[in-house]
C-alpha cells in the first residue's frame, strides 16, 4: 500500500510539471537501510540515500519546500534530505 502510495505521489508530480520530460521514482529498501532512485522505466540509477543513521525506511514524502522527507521502522525521528542531492538535512 505505501509504495502504491509512493508511485501516485510521483505521477502527480510528473502530470503537475509541463515542462518535465521525465521523471525518476523514488524506492525504499528496508533490507539495505536506503532510498534507491529508478528512471521511468524501472532502470535502477543510484541509491540515493544511504546514510544518517536511516534504519528500515518505510515511507518517503515530498515536502512542497523541495526536500525529502524519510520515516523509518527504527527511527525515533523524521529524517529531512535534499530532493535533488539526496544530502541529509536534519532530523
Amino acid at each position: 500500500m505505501k509504495s502504491f502510495l509512493l508511485i501516485l505521489t510521483v505521477l502527480a508530480l510528473f502530470f503537475s510539471s509541463h515542462a518535465q520530460t521525465s521523471y525518476e521514482i523514488l524506492v525504499h529498501s528496508r533490507a539495505n537501510n536506503e532510498i534507491l532512485k529508478y528512471d521511468e522505466t524501472g532502470y535502477f540509477l543510484e541509491s540515493f540515500i544511504n546514510s544518517s543513521g536511516l534504519i528500515h525506511p518505510e515511507d518517503v514524502y515530498f515536502h512542497p519546500d523541495g526536500s525529502i522527507l524519510v520515516t523509518g521502522h527504527g527511527n525515533s525521528e523524521i529524517k529531512q534530505y535534499d530532493g535533488i542531492t539526496g544530502a541529509f538535512i536534519g532530523n
